[in-house]
């Protein structure tokens, strides 16, 4: 089955404050701040919620069924190449000459706090590709990207009848009560994380009963507490997956989505493709970015099998 992958693909370039920005910042001049956090130690890494969700697909030995619907600007031949040499396709991958791919530009204290700068350049770009029965998708997921992007996918997922997760994440903000209400009717699976989902129910003026009521699916996240799944009348709670450390959560829910989109797609419950989703966000927490993890597939079903007592298959 093949499985459809819209969002974005970007550099991420991670940066370490060895300080804490609090001690850099006055309170009483917020209002003009004008600061420099020097930071020594800087990596660069590939990343996009679509890039970080094909990747953790790829994990799954799913790389020849995994197409991303994205785009890439000027600078996005290393990120072309990264992704043959995986295995997956850059089929539908719209290319820009003249803009900079999507960048965020991330800086770290040694608090845990962050600072995000995200420029998203060619992702505007990404409305050039079209869902369409030649991709013959079994199922998709419409992720974080430029938002009339995310707008026009849900609706052309929509009119080609393929079930499709409708992932909102960050961008959430920018869509209008009419817009959320909308992929409420055409999309049967809403993913979001807990802050998401109070943002979506006051938005809305809708309850989570009442969001679960109108769709197939339900999906809250709820980082290291684990996850909750409303299916129609039934309410299932997955239970976290112990990480063995934690180093970084960038890119832990998409690495939980490639879970779910890999579970529909092996025609598993829900129950079992969350419990998987679980075990591939804790595997992603113990290292760093979203694309530096790299368990084979059978450290990822062991991990399985010795967290919820049974076999995925």
């Amino acid at each position: 089955m093949n499985i459809l992958v819209s969002g974005s693909l970007a550099f991420d370039r991670v940066m370490r404050f060895a300080d804490h920005f609090q001690h850099h910042l006055l309170p009483e001049e917020l209002h003009r701040v004008n600061v420099c956090f020097v930071t020594p130690e800087m990596r660069v890494d590939f990343g996009g919620c679509a890039g970080n969700i094909a990747y953790n697909l790829n994990l799954l030995h799913e790389a020849k069924n995994t197409f991303i619907v994205a785009a890439l600007g000027k600078d996005g031949k290393e990120y072309r190449h990264y992704l043959k040499k995986l295995g997956l396709s850059d089929q539908y991958i719209f290319e820009n000459s003249t803009l900079f791919s999507a960048q965020a530009f991330i800086t770290n204290d040694n608090a845990g706090n962050q600072i995000t700068t995200f420029h998203p350049g060619a992702l505007v770009c990404t409305q050039n590709v079209h869902i369409d029965s030649a991709m013959d998708a079994g199922v998709g997921i419409v992720s974080p990207s430029e938002y009339r992007t995310m707008l026009q996918h849900a609706q052309e997922f929509h009119k080609l009848n393929i079930p499709f997760f409708f992932d909102p994440g960050q961008n959430l903000p920018l869509f209008s009560q009419d817009h959320l209400k909308e992929m409420l009717n055409i999309a049967p699976w809403l993913i979001l994380n807990d802050y998401e989902c109070s943002l979506f129910c006051e938005r809305t003026q809708l309850s989570i009963e009442d969001l679960s009521q109108q769709l197939d699916l339900l999906i809250i996240t709820h980082g290291e507490k684990g996850s909750t799944l409303y299916e129609q009348q039934n309410i299932i709670e997955i239970d976290p997956v112990a990480a063995q450390t934690t180093h970084d959560p960038t890119g832990c829910g998409d690495a939980y989505r490639a879970g779910l989109l890999y579970g529909y797609a092996h025609n598993l419950s829900w129950q079992k493709s969350a419990q998987l989703a679980s075990v591939l966000g804790a595997f992603k927490i113990e290292s760093h970015g979203g694309q530096n993890h790299h368990p084979s597939l059978e450290e990822i079903l062991l991990r399985y099998e010795n967290t919820f007592h049974d076999k995925l298959f």
